[in-house]
């Protein structure tokens, strides 16, 4: 009895999964055609084919579907990163001294998030978005902001309100930047990328870090 109950339980847990990942599929779909703002939950679940009740077993607000959908995207961007490279802003300046422009697509895994966003090819078309692409800016600083702020503290004798300032600034001008750089070809944007991080990096002096 104990083993058809977990049996159970496990194909409960899979179809609730499965329903999850439709529901954030189908709002990924219609941002491809419609702003975020314009998209109602009666739209959402007609065009996903759920009942209003199915959605609400998951989601409060539409805010909150967007939310996991972004929480999803930032993941997959930390499960591309090497730990032992995350966060580290003079390696980043080091490789892209090093690295030639046709060469940066096979050694991104250094990019911020905010520039490495445009290589998700399920997520990158969010940043059009005017009403989403400021959550994506909000969410990174979030994410990144235990790393690298405590660096441009120690680094560049911070205090940390400031330091804080000035990484927001950073991500949210290259987070406006990237918006240009999607309706650009991908050798371009990476050629672009290259040159603003340059210019943040040197202007940092991440090169004379410990």
């Amino acid at each position: 009895m104990i083993e058809s109950s977990n049996e159970k339980t496990g194909t409960k847990r899979h179809v609730s999964t499965d329903t999850r990942e439709h529901i954030k599929d189908t709002l990924l779909l219609m941002l491809k055609t419609s702003h975020f703002r314009t998209i109602r939950i009666t739209a959402l679940c007609r065009e996903a084919h759920i009942a209003r009740g199915t959605f609400y077993l998951y989601y409060n607000t539409i805010d909150d579907l967007l939310e996991d959908i972004i929480n999803d995207s930032l993941q997959l961007i930390n499960s591309m990163t090497p730990k032992e490279k995350q966060g580290s802003l003079k390696k980043l300046q080091i490789m892209l001294n090093q690295t030639g422009d046709e060469e940066l697509p096979k050694d991104s895994s250094l990019f911020p998030p905010c520039h490495k966003y445009l290589e998700l090819e399920k997520y990158r078309f969010l940043v059009k978005d005017a009403d989403v692409a400021p959550i994506i800016a909000q969410k990174i600083h979030q994410y990144e902001s235990p790393k690298i702020v405590p660096v441009l503290m120690k680094e560049l004798n911070m205090k940390q309100d400031e330091a804080e300032l000035l990484f927001k600034f950073i991500v949210n001008g290259s987070s406006s930047v990237n918006r240009s750089l999607l309706e650009l070809k991908e050798n371009e944007w990476y050629r672009l990328q290259k040159k603003i991080l340059q210019f943040i990096l040197g202007g940092l002096k991440c090169d004379q870090w410990s």
